[in-house]
């Protein structure tokens, strides 16, 4: 058995203290890592999956559908009526009768953003384009080519009086054929006069004062619904519109969203560059909130999410690429009838509106930046 020398015993203390000391810093570097890992783990947690995502807000994601016409008021003139314009038809199913109209119809997506049925899209899905100019021209065109009939069949008319009246010259009056040509010369100067009367109203007609209205009803169907007939369809107001943002704010004629939806959160900050301290912990260990971004939306309308269980929202996701003060680019794919879809991040915070695809390139699209929303909220 080893003996300790008292000389040993001396140096006890000091080792004791030593011991003692390293021990707490041990101790004090093993709660601060502790506590890193906590905040870690605590920022990492409330980033949801792609399922969980999908399966949280796949209720809040809409369906809108968009019918309209336009009307042209010309003053001390009936109302003309259309569907659309079309670059080579022109003003297509053009009347007079506003019951004939066939109005055109639209797909868009939107999402719920409060308990009160308002509905966030996009000013387009719901919005007629501006067009009085290129419909000015139509018409003015259109009337040009009646006139241009009307000149045709004016002179027809009036080769047939002429030849009418020679023919009256050398017949004798009293006679039945005399008054069948008498007969012949009075409906010929009543068409006549009909023509000049329809071709008077139409160089009366103040073209470059007409004014152009856009009708069209709103409607949204919920996702998971069994259908996309007229019905499944709940009508809903405009409250307000973006057009410089393309946003736009509707509401469900009941003023409630439905229970069984949920809704985005408007944040009161950019989530993309606004980070807690935890979060920006968690972006350091690799856990990146907005490493991805997702979307939820109805790609080409009924066309693609109608399927045998109802109507379902394609999920997908993306990257960004590019951001401004304007707009968001990101590599998120997806075809017309997802203008208004939400774009949010793996902790499901609302950070952008899609609003249109990128020309030239596969696969990017362009957002509206959430600060928008809350400029056209409140």
């Amino acid at each position: 058995m080893s003996q300790i020398s008292y000389s040993s015993l001396n140096f006890l203390p000091f080792i004791i203290m030593y011991s003692s000391l390293f021990s707490r810093s041990t101790r004090f570097l093993s709660l601060c890592f502790a506590l890193l890992c906590c905040v870690f783990t605590f920022s990492a947690c409330g980033n949801m999956d792609e399922r969980e995502l999908q399966e949280q807000y796949s209720t809040a994601v809409v369906m809108v559908k968009n019918r309209a016409y336009y009307e042209i008021r010309i003053p001390n003139c009936p109302s003309f009526y259309f569907s659309h314009l079309d670059p080579e038809e022109g003003l297509s199913n053009f009347t007079t009768n506003v019951n004939k109209i066939e109005p055109t119809e639209g797909y868009g997506t939107g999402f719920f953003v409060g308990e009160d049925g308002k509905i966030v899209t996009n000013h387009h899905v719901v919005s007629g384009e501006e067009k009085k100019e290129e419909v000015t021209d139509v018409l003015k065109k259109r009337i040009a080519a009646i006139l241009l009939q009307y000149i045709n069949r004016y002179q027809e008319l009036k080769s047939s009086l002429e030849n009418c009246e020679t023919y009256m010259q050398f017949t004798e009056e009293g006679t039945y054929e005399y008054a069948e040509l008498e007969d012949t010369h009075r409906n010929i100067t009543d068409k006549i006069k009909e023509l000049e009367d329809e071709a008077q109203g139409l160089l009366n007609i103040d073209v470059d004062h007409l004014r152009l209205i856009y009708h069209n009803e709103v409607g949204i169907v919920k996702n998971h619904a069994s259908g996309v007939d007229k019905a499944a369809f709940a009508p809903c107001e405009i409250l307000r519109t973006d057009k410089e943002h393309d946003l736009a704010l509707l509401q469900l004629n009941t003023k409630k969203t439905p229970e069984n939806c949920v809704f985005f959160d408007i944040p009161q900050e950019d989530p993309l560059v606004t980070y807690t301290f935890a979060e920006s912990i968690a972006q350091k260990f690799g856990s990146d909130k907005n490493k991805e971004l997702f979307m939820l939306s109805y790609n080409l309308g009924p066309n693609i999410s109608m399927t045998k269980e109802g109507v379902k929202a394609q999920f997908n996701k993306g990257y960004v690429s590019q951001t401004s003060s304007e707009k968001i680019l990101y590599s998120i794919p997806t075809l017309p009838g997802s203008s208004g879809s939400p774009v949010f991040n793996a902790k499901g915070e609302l950070v952008a509106i899609n609003y249109a695809g990128f020309s030239g390139t596969q696969g990017f699209n362009y957002g509206v930046p959430v600060r928008y929303l809350r400029q056209l909220m409140w």
